[in-house]
This record gives structure tokens, C-alpha cells and sequence, in this order.
């Protein structure tokens, strides 16, 4: 979300940098906190990990969409003010869709800072690199179809 935002020239790069590290280390901090209270890492802590049958390339592309309809319906219904008051709602069906369509899929991370900390406190890093990259991607591909296509030119 936050790499769509700054791609689309709507946050400042400084702010941007300053969200990505404090929401990577509050994900870490919240997988902690969920290690200490469940005992350990023994529940992987909600990782996003691949469902059997996924391949990586299948759950990359899964990523990179889901992430793009999410950031696609920030820009257009929150970020431009089209939406209104109705720009919570949006964003949150959206973001319900996604989690039920990818959820069974590969966990429906959508956010890196959803995923590095379960991975690092569970141990579960193999694909990590998926998750850390896909979502990014879509957010980029979002906000190039919005500033290129969509945004409204005053």
C-alpha cells in the first residue's frame, strides 16, 4: 500500500520510509507478542505460507493481484475522495475479497509487514522473498494505472 501510495505521488518518500520500517517492525513486534502469549512458534503465527498445489509462480501472480485490486481501490475510492464516506467500505469489501480468495491460497498477505514478522519468529522463511516482493509489485502496478489512466486531471 505504502509503495502504491508513493509511486502515485501522493506521499512523500521521506514519510513513505518512515511507514515501511515502523510497520515492518511493528509486525515483528506483534509476532513476538503472539510467540510469548501462544507459548512459541508452534501455530506459525498466521505465516503466509504457499497452500499445497500452489506453485510459486502461481502464488507470486495471486500476490501481485490481489494486492493491486486492494491498492487500486485505495487510490480510486480513498485517495481521490470519489467514494466519500462510502471509501471504508470499499476498501474494506475489497480487502474481505481478497483475504477470502487468497487466504487458502498463500495466506492473502498483501502487505510485507503482514508477513516478515510470523516468518522470522516462526521460522518459516523458505518463500519469504515472495511475500516481501509480490505485494509491492501490485501496489506499483495499481498506482501506475492510476496516475497514468484513472486519476482525475484538474
Amino acid at each position: 500500500m505504502t509503495v502504491g501510495l508513493l509511486v502515485a505521488g501522493e506521499i512523500e518518500v521521506r514519510t513513505a520510509l518512515a511507514y515501511i520500517v515502523t510497520q515492518l517492525l511493528g509486525g515483528t513486534a506483534a509476532a513476538l507478542a503472539l510467540s510469548a502469549v501462544l507459548g512459541g512458534a508452534d501455530s506459525g503465527l498466521g505465516a503466509t505460507l504457499l497452500a499445497d498445489g500452489v506453485s510459486i509462480s502461481q502464488g507470486f501472480l495471486l500476490e501481485v493481484i490481489l494486492t493491486f485490486f486492494l491498492v487500486n481501490t485505495v487510490l480510486n475510492a480513498a485517495v481521490s475522495g470519489k467514494a466519500g464516506n462510502m471509501a471504508g467500505l470499499a476498501i474494506g469489501l475489497t480487502l474481505t475479497l481478497a483475504i477470502l480468495m487468497g487466504g487458502p491460497l498463500t495466506g492473502a498477505s498483501l502487505n510485507p509487514a503482514r508477513s516478515l514478522g510470523p516468518a522470522l519468529m516462526s521460522g518459516q522463511t523458505g518463500n519469504l522473498w515472495l511475500f516481501l516482493v509480490a505485494p509491492p509489485l501490485g501496489g506499483v502496478i495499481a498506482a501506475l494505472l492510476y496516475t497514468g489512466v484513472l486519476k482525475s486531471r484538474d
